[in-house]
């Protein structure tokens, strides 16, 4: 197998773009940020692993956020690792492939790479009833932004996002760039925020991806982040997307549980890794 870089977002799509497409479901993470990275012109550089009979793997990143990887096979992203640099933060990907590279990277490095996050990627294409409260879903505006600011990094930090995307200017550089594509949404009740959710989209038919899902503290268990995520998941549907998809955080059985009556229905187990070099130790 061969490792080939490709240093511009646009020659990675040239390269992959259409293996990747294929299945847009196991790919749905890699082809989002490569979405976002076209459209927004972030820096960004990608890499295949090819064998004779074609792309095994794609990675591809935005620094200084980790490496997210495509589906693919173990021994590609072992290969990946071996290729990669070493001073990569992590990788976040498939279960099976994120594990296999990031146990090549430890032997590699002789560093620590330690288990982040565990996630369960689903889908949904036909959203189940709901209780709708009080309140309606729309979309955001720059005039809601104060207000949106610090529950977006409050969504962040609870769902224990990597560290570098629970900086609040990273946070609020998301979140201006969902009100600016009209894909930040709030469910307001009586004049008030009550939860919000936005959406990464994708490629046609790719899957716009529902995420930073939060509700008040004070006023969980009332029904909005149901309402909001199954209004926004319905809303995406009706616009012509054929599905849906979301991560939720396998150590919170709730909000497994609260999707899962939304119709939502689980695809791919995914791990977020993060490395940290031995020589840190030291310094």
């Amino acid at each position: 197998m061969q490792v080939r870089r490709f240093e511009t977002p646009k020659r990675f799509q040239e390269a992959a773009g259409a293996w990747l497409v294929r299945e847009p479901k196991r790919n749905n993470l890699v082809l989002s940020i490569l979405h976002r990275s076209l459209q927004s012109g972030e820096e960004g550089a990608g890499w295949t692993v090819q064998s004779d009979g074609g792309i095994e793997l794609a990675l591809f990143q935005t620094p200084p956020h980790e490496v997210a990887l495509s589906g693919g096979n173990a021994e590609a992203a072992r290969m990946a690792a071996r290729s990669l640099p070493l001073d990569v933060p992590g990788v976040v990907g498939p279960s099976v492939i994120g594990d296999a590279f990031s146990s090549e990277w430890r032997a590699l490095s002789h560093g620590h790479a330690n288990l982040h996050w565990e996630m369960t990627f689903y889908t949904v294409e036909r959203v189940e009833v709901f209780r709708v409260p009080g309140g309606a879903l729309s979309r955001a505006s720059l005039e809601d932004l104060n207000a949106l600011i610090p529950m977006a990094i409050a969504a962040a930090k609870d769902m224990n996002l990597p560290p570098q995307e629970q900086n609040p200017a990273e946070v609020e550089k998301r979140v201006r760039r969902n009100i600016a594509g009209a894909r930040q949404f709030l469910w307001t009740d009586n004049g008030a925020i009550c939860a919000i959710a936005s959406y990464a989209a994708a490629f046609h038919n790719g899957g716009p991806r529902i995420g930073l899902v939060f509700t008040r503290p004070e006023l969980r268990g009332k029904g909005y982040g149901t309402a909001i995520t199954g209004s926004l998941a319905r809303l995406l549907l009706t616009e012509g997307q054929p599905w849906v998809s979301l991560f939720a955080d396998k150590s919170n059985p709730r909000s497994n549980r609260i999707y899962q009556r939304l119709g939502f229905r689980p695809e791919l187990d995914y791990r977020t890794w993060l490395f940290r070099d031995a020589r840190s130790d030291d310094a």
